[in-house]
């Protein structure tokens, strides 16, 4: 798979760092959750592809670490399906059917309007000022050449900036598991610099909603950002032959055990807020 107002922007300054200051209001994250942190990485980066076997004795070594954590972190990716661990086989990189595809994004793109909607209610005004500057720095590199990577990290940090927004502690939940399930495909539906500028342009839709008090339009554009990439993605994925023909049932049923969760959740969430 392929590594693919005017008034407004002069308030939110220079291009910023890309740092993740969304770190501090959360717990310190565990050593199998930084394991499994980086191992996301590696996959998002395309170092491991779909199918690729992960060696726990290579990871041991290359985090210096015993192989209790690397387990650990295993189990957490595989809970995410991100992975699959098969008996005598071990943990395989994981590689969505197109139905997947769709079923996931469709879970994501109804949570997107829910933590849309929230956030433009509760949003505080730091969050919101660095919102602003994220997605002016958004557009600097959907502007520029060669920026995928830059891209995917700003355009992650926004996603963080949602959803510290919406102060929503389920939702934070049931989309970082969504978002590690979904990276690689993320990626893809960001793959062309066309897509970029599509995408910079709904974070700055969805941030003068936020500025406008608009909870309706943030619903609809937090929904579009999601939409619009699943289509390139599948979009990419049929083009490249890159998705399994196998139906997830027939192929791998761990995986789907996240997904049944979430979606439980969905329509309670739905329910709740009136979607």
């Amino acid at each position: 798979m392929r590594s693919a107002s005017t008034d407004d922007r002069a308030t939110e300054g220079d291009p910023i760092k890309l740092t993740d200051r969304f770190a501090a209001v959360r717990r310190p994250a565990s050593l199998p959750e930084q394991i499994a942190e980086q191992v996301s990485q590696r996959i998002l980066a395309g170092e491991l592809q779909a199918g690729d076997r992960i060696q726990e004795q290579e990871l041991s070594e290359g985090f210096g670490v015993s192989r209790g954590p690397i387990r650990e972190a295993l189990r957490i990716l595989e809970k995410d399906g991100v992975i699959r661990i098969l008996p005598n086989r071990g943990a395989h990189v994981t590689a969505l059917s197109l139905k997947e595809v769709r079923e996931i994004f469709e879970i994501r793109e109804v949570l997107h309007g829910v933590v849309g909607r929230q956030s433009c209610e509760n949003i505080e005004r730091e969050v919101l000022n660095e919102f602003g500057a994220c997605v002016a720095e958004a557009e600097r590199l959907a502007a520029k050449a060669g920026s995928l990577n830059d891209y995917m990290k700003i355009s992650q940090r926004l996603g963080q900036l949602l959803l510290q927004g919406s102060n929503n502690d389920w939702l934070r939940e049931l989309l970082a598991s969504l978002a590690r399930q979904t990276m690689r495909y993320r990626q893809l539906g960001l793959s062309s610099a066309e897509r970029r500028r599509e995408s910079s342009l709904n974070w700055r839709k969805l941030y003068q909603a936020f500025k406008r008090k608009d909870p309706v339009t943030a619903d609809t554009v937090a929904r579009r950002l999601v939409h619009d990439s699943m289509v390139e993605a599948v979009k990419c994925l049929i083009r490249d032959g890159q998705a399994s023909p196998i139906e997830p049932s027939k192929r791998m049923p761990q995986a789907r055990g996240p997904r049944s969760a979430i979606a439980r959740h969905v329509d309670g969430v739905a329910a709740v807020t009136g979607r």
